[in-house]
């Protein structure tokens, strides 16, 4: 609150509090607090304006039901005013009170005033500055947040992300690997094994790329996307019985998807089983556009369909 050292862009694995004693204190502190400052404000005193402010700004960022994220710095802009207003008026009417009770000392006050205010605000200033560097680009933001709370799963994750972007294929991999490792909420982690699937298969790291592939689907039974992208890795190592499997279900998953029949449907003339393969062409057909023309022209030679 008062030096932001340990502030950062993102805060994922902050853990929520349950209901224990440390709970309970902090919510007896923070229900006084807020109950001298509507007393205050009933007695006109000007102090609790201050304090009220505080509950009063912090409200809309405050929830009684669970939310996805329970912690972000941004939540504490405005209530933090009110704190800094008090705390400073605070330090300036008690110098004011000692000047006039030791009036000897009074210049002597007055410097120490404009050294504290100097002091202070070049602290802030500098802090602010080295904070600013953190934003210099998406590495450097989830860098530091992953340096400063290494349980961050997300931070890990849109490292990886960055990286890969920028063309850093190991690291990229490397600290993906570490976000599913420490584990992402759910949907998250099915969608991260999947996602990280796909790299390895772009980098042609098949054997990697079907072990995500097949995690995701582990984790997410119904995902359809994983399952036709599974097909395509094991139609490209080969494994054409497999894939055709992976097809079939992709299907049932997704049946609006032409290009999935069309592929099963090559698998099908693949394996001279030409009856399913003009069943699979024809559901193509029959979802409209959206089936490359290619594609139909290998199987025409071998097929005898109608055109709905």
């Amino acid at each position: 609150v008062f030096w932001p050292y340990t502030l950062v862009y993102d805060y994922y694995d902050w853990s929520v509090p349950s209901l224990s004693i440390l709970w309970f204190i902090r919510f007896t502190l923070l229900a006084f607090g807020f109950a001298i400052s509507v007393i205050g404000v009933f007695q006109r005193k000007i102090w609790s304006l201050v304090l009220f402010g505080f509950y009063l700004w912090l409200a809309p960022y405050s929830s009684v039901i669970p939310v996805i994220d329970p912690a972000f710095e941004h939540r504490m802009y405005l209530p933090l005013l009110a704190l800094v207003i008090l705390i400073s008026t605070s330090i300036w009417k008690g110098i004011s009170v000692l000047q006039k009770r030791l009036p000897s000392y009074q210049r002597a006050f007055f410097v120490l005033s404009i050294l504290l205010t100097i002091s202070v605000a070049s602290g802030l200033a500098i802090r602010t500055y080295q904070r600013n560097q953190d934003y210099r680009s998406e590495i450097e933001i989830w860098t530091t947040t992953a340096k400063a709370r290494p349980g961050n799963a997300r931070a890990y994750h849109n490292l990886a992300e960055s990286f890969l972007e920028n063309g850093e294929l190991r690291r990229g991999l490397i600290e993906y690997e570490k976000a599913l490792e420490l584990g992402l909420r759910d949907p998250v982690q099915p969608a991260g094994h999947f996602n990280l699937a796909n790299h390895y298969f772009t980098f042609k790291r098949f054997v990697k790329a079907e072990e995500h592939f097949s995690k995701a689907i582990s984790l997410k039974p119904d995902y359809g996307k994983a399952y036709a992208n599974r097909a395509v890795l094991r139609i490209q190592n080969g494994q054409f019985d497999s894939a055709a499997e992976d097809l079939s279900v992709a299907i049932t998953l997704i049946p609006d998807n032409p290009i999935l029949h069309v592929q099963l449907a090559l698998l099908h003339k693949r394996s001279g089983n030409f009856v399913e393969a003009k069943n699979s062409v024809n559901a193509a057909l029959k979802l409209g556009h959206g089936v490359p023309d290619e594609l139909i022209r290998e199987i025409e030679g071998q097929l005898n369909y109608e055109k709905p």
